[in-house]
């Protein structure tokens, strides 16, 4: 990339780049936040579902606390998903308050959850971990810091209250004897809490630290992709400024071979002829291609709708054909046109689908050598035009289907028949067909010919 196209891309994308990066960082803090509130669904009948399981296979806990935690939790994530529809059109600083505020909620519930299953010994201190990681992906590095700040100090106070005999003790007991440690040993309890410490920072830091990358990459994704478009767009002009260029002189020459080849300027061999056709048709050919890249650019430069107007298929059909009858004729074809009596009426870009229908019924032409094109145009009864082109031709490879509607691609049987093209016809037909809200069926066998079927809804 050159430095003036550099320096376009760059003022194409400086401008909207923070904009894209508030926008995406708000989409992904929507998502998660509201992927948060689904997942804490699941946790009370989990808990309800534990207890049982506990009980039966004998062990003898506070279990009447633990339902009244899973009952907190479902109260509160109701009242959270009631108000999230309206959180969630706010601004970006609302939906981290109220992010921030469910992951406290969280932590107050891990806390009773904790002093009734055995305090600094229970087995659910691990759950301390889930909210820290939460927090690191949906809100800041600050949070996730906060958080583990959160558990030391909250472990910390459990036990001090457990201690003191502030708060009853709740233990664990399987067969009357008790799991875990009583609140009586202090050396173990403080151990127990730096070891605690230790590991819910060090989640903090590794959490955050890897979301802050993440994030990064995410955005310089969103950057590229905005470039890339940049990129595209001005090689599209480029496209245009060539081929308006090269058209005008092209056209020039024909006009001047015509009058050599109709002999106004004296009298020519037979020789001479045949290279002045030759010459001819590769202009014209050109032409064609240059027409192909002009619509491209064009179809791609222009973001809105296609210009609605009353269009009629069957005038659009019946010139075409006029033009293309005398083609197939050249060539021995047998030129079948099956078009109803009254105007086939759509709601379109004239131009669009003009050349649309040229580009499927010269493709049947150029590529048919023997037997016969078939036009068919026609009203379906529950409301869609059909318009089918059908011809006998050398078909599309099986390998090469797949690759039909690209830009510039060509199926290696059409290269080898008609050595000049661009590959954008095709292309050219399924976007006039998609933005008129249609779409493009293909049915075809190599050696035995190709049914392009194009669905179109009607006017009204």
């Amino acid at each position: 990339m050159d430095t003036e196209t550099k320096n376009q891309v760059s003022s194409t994308v400086a401008g909207s780049g923070s904009i894209e990066k508030k926008f995406l960082l708000f989409h992904l803090l929507q998502q998660r936040s509201l992927w948060l509130m689904n997942i804490r669904w699941f946790v009370p009948p989990c808990m309800v579902l534990a207890v049982g399981v506990a009980l039966g296979a004998g062990f003898d806990f506070y279990w009447q606390g633990v339902l009244r935690v899973a009952l907190f939790i479902l109260l509160y994530n109701t009242i959270f998903y009631v108000l999230h529809r309206w959180i969630m059109k706010r601004t970006k600083e609302n939906l981290r308050v109220f992010t921030l505020f469910q992951e406290g909620l969280d932590y107050l519930a891990m806390y009773f959850l904790i002093h009734y299953t055995g305090g600094i010994s229970s087995p659910m201190v691990l759950f301390y971990i889930f909210p820290i990681i939460l927090a690191a992906i949906l809100l800041k590095r600050e949070a996730a810091w906060g958080f583990a700040n959160m558990a030391v100090i909250g472990m910390s106070a459990i036990a001090l209250l457990e201690f003191f005999n502030i708060i009853p003790w709740h233990g664990i007991y399987f067969r009357g004897v008790a799991y875990g440690l009583l609140p009586n040993a202090p050396m173990h309890i403080g151990i127990l809490i730096l070891f605690f410490a230790a590991a819910v920072y060090i989640t903090a830091f590794l959490s955050s630290s890897i979301m802050e990358v993440l994030k990064e990459r995410v955005i310089d994704l969103s950057r590229s992709h905005e470039e890339i478009e940049a990129v595209n767009q001005l090689k599209d002009r480029f496209i245009m400024r060539v081929a308006h260029n090269l058209k005008a002189p092209l056209a020039s020459t024909i006009d001047m071979l015509d009058i050599l080849d109709r002999e106004y300027m004296g009298q020519l061999n037979t020789k001479q002829k045949e290279y002045i056709e030759r010459i001819d048709g590769r202009l014209k050919t050109m032409i064609l291609m240059i027409q192909d890249l002009l619509a491209l650019a064009r179809r791609r430069e222009e973001t809105k709708k296609p210009q609605e107007e009353l269009v009629d298929l069957l005038d659009i059909h019946q010139r075409i054909c006029r033009v293309y009858a005398d083609k197939a004729r050249d060539k021995g074809l047998d030129f079948q046109v099956d078009l109803p009596q009254d105007p086939v009426l759509i709601d379109g870009d004239k131009d669009m689908l003009e050349q649309m229908v040229e580009n499927l019924i010269s493709n049947a032409v150029k590529y048919t050598e023997k037997g016969n094109v078939e036009i068919k145009l026609r009203y379906r009864t529950d409301g869609w035009i059909i318009i089918q082109v059908k011809d006998s031709g050398i078909g599309i490879p099986k390998e090469d289907m797949g690759y039909l509607f690209s830009d510039f691609f060509r199926a290696k049987n059409a290269k080898k028949l008609q050595p000049f093209g661009t590959g954008l016809g095709l292309a050219l037909i399924k976007q006039a067909a998609e933005q008129h809200k249609g779409n493009v069926e293909i049915h075809s066998k190599e050696g035995e010919g190709t049914v392009f079927t194009v669905k179109l809804p009607s006017k009204g």
